[in-house]
């Protein structure tokens, strides 16, 4: 059901200029988007559910929200598909300590989380190399603390660059263009 949301003349132009954007991409181009992109088929449905289900009444149109949102993920992934491929990776290598007899179950959660982590460190420092000396050096700098810690911070900015953008695409559209 959508929710009502009052904007101004402004907002309004700018969220439908992002939702005629949106719109250009039906579901099964997201899906084929992130299927190529080798997403689970899990994740590649809920992703799905979130935008065709998502939306808001905005002057009396239902505006796709959440079809805006998950462009704006496909954007992001396609801008950091070093860091998506290693949170991949790090992921389902943590998964698969789930598969230790005994202790698996216990600890995947644990391993799945770090492994996901490192995976986005590691690929966030090689996706930003030129070549692949210098990707071994960034990939050896996160082996130290310090290292690890500036690795982590710009991760966290560009998450939250992400989040900033979807936040902004709901409730402030005007600040997008």
């Amino acid at each position: 059901m959508a929710e009502a949301v009052t904007l101004s003349v402004q907002q309004k132009m700018a969220l439908m200029t992002m939702e005629s954007q949106a719109k250009q991409k039906t579901s099964l181009d997201i899906f084929r988007e992130f299927d190529s992109m080798g997403l689970p088929s899990e994740a590649i449905t809920a992703l799905q559910e979130i935008a065709v289900k998502k939306a808001k009444d905005i002057g009396g149109k239902v505006i796709e929200v959440g079809k805006i949102i998950v462009t704006k993920i496909i954007a992001f992934i396609k801008e950091n598909p070093a860091m998506s491929i290693g949170v991949a990776l790090g992921a389902a290598v943590g998964a698969l300590a789930g598969f230790i007899p005994f202790i698996g179950p216990f600890i995947a959660p644990l391993t799945t989380m770090l492994g996901a982590g490192i995976g986005a460190l590691v690929g966030n420092s090689i996706g930003r190399s030129q070549n692949i000396e210098e990707a071994i050096d960034n990939a050896s700098e996160i082996a130290t603390l310090k290292g690890s810690f500036k690795e982590a911070m710009r991760v966290a900015v560009k998450f939250f660059n992400l989040l900033k953008e979807i936040f902004l695409a709901i409730f402030k559209p005007e600040a997008l263009q």
